[in-house]
């Protein structure tokens, strides 16, 4: 973290949430001389824009991470897993 410090920019991202709307199609029910019809809903996946604040060095960082972090692991436990 100290070597390649976080950069922080907004960036418009794709998200997606799930909304319920009426198919079209109808389920009706009678009872004695009183039918009653109801929607039949479906859920669906509705995409919006969204500004997130992303760290642009993170793919730059992590990997120099993950490899200080098994170089540790190794020169301690004698393996790059930390496995005792």
């Amino acid at each position: 973290m100290l070597n390649i410090p976080p950069v922080y920019e907004n960036e418009i991202v794709v998200r997606y949430r799930s909304e319920e709307r009426p198919s079209g199609e109808t389920i009706c029910k009678t009872k004695g001389s009183t039918t009653r019809c109801t929607p039949v809903m479906e859920t669906i996946s509705v995409p919006y824009q969204a500004v997130e604040r992303i760290d642009i060095r993170k793919a730059e960082r992590d990997p120099q991470i993950d490899s200080c972090t098994a170089r540790a692991c190794l020169a301690i436990y004698g393996n790059s897993e930390c496995k005792i």
